[in-house]
């Protein structure tokens, strides 16, 4: 009888256990849980989190427009600046007084137009005559226009002599450097039309732009920060793509500006 209970335990029938428990052991983990090692040393499975492409996208695009758009700005805005600044010279001879040392010229500012600064250009006998110590210094009026010129001689470096001067109010021009100059000679007045419409938003624009090129990269690793920080993995990997384009960027834009201005 024995030998018949041995017999029948050993048969290879598969028990099963009643009660409708679920008893199927998975010997391979879902796509969506890893494993990690717990803090008792026993491995715990963690279910991961899924890739959000919306995260992702705002982590990639925050950092990148708080690049472009001031520089697509600042692009535009120069564009259009520039095309209505003009920067020339105005050349204005001058004429010897009865045979001595004085020279006298007339120059009015065209309309819409201010002096930036004024040189003297003259030869004696076909070679230039010292240009190098001849220059200008501009006095300004309301609205920062150039209401007056002195020229200056500089004899030493400690010795400045006056030896011209210009007033916008009648536009004579005066020179009387001591020597006889054989021919006319002219003073060259550098003139632009600096558009004053334009003026304070460009240069506001100029100063705002350096700090949005600084927030461009510090939005990046501040939401890379807070992505990973906030189980928010998918934020994370878009700013840190974007930190990774925004050098990329930088030089398509450079050489899309040498392509537009030339420079």
């Amino acid at each position: 009888m024995n030998d018949d209970n041995q017999q029948t335990l050993f048969s290879g029938t598969t028990a099963t256990l009643s009660g409708g428990v679920d008893q199927t052991v998975h010997t391979t983990a879902p796509d969506n849980v890893q494993f990690v090692m717990g803090p008792d040393g026993q491995m715990v499975a963690i279910q991961k989190e899924p890739f959000v492409w919306k995260q992702f996208f705002i982590g990639l695009i925050i950092p990148i427009l708080l690049l472009l758009v001031p520089s697509m700005t600042m692009i535009t805005i120069e564009g259009i600046y520039y095309s209505k600044y003009e920067y020339r010279d105005e050349v204005v001879l001058m004429t010897q007084v009865n045979n001595t040392t004085e020279h006298t010229g007339y120059f009015e500012v065209p309309s819409g137009y201010d002096v930036h600064w004024c040189h003297v250009d003259f030869y004696d006998n076909g070679s230039l005559h010292d240009p190098d110590r001849y220059d200008c210094s501009t006095f300004e009026g309301d609205g920062d226009k150039t209401i007056a010129i002195e020229i200056y001689f500089e004899r030493e470096w400690d010795d400045i002599e006056v030896v011209g001067t210009w007033t916008a109010s009648n536009g004579t021009v005066y020179f009387d450097d001591g020597d006889h100059h054989n021919s006319s000679f002219a003073v060259i007045f550098q003139i632009d039309n600096e558009p004053e419409e334009m003026d304070d938003f460009y240069w506001t624009l100029q100063g705002l732009y350096p700090i949005c090129c600084l927030l461009a990269p510090l939005s990046g690793i501040g939401l890379a920060v807070y992505g990973f920080s906030a189980a928010k993995r998918s934020l994370g990997i878009g700013a840190l793509t974007a930190l990774a384009a925004g050098p990329i960027l930088t030089i398509f834009a450079c050489i899309g500006m040498m392509l537009l201005y030339g420079f």
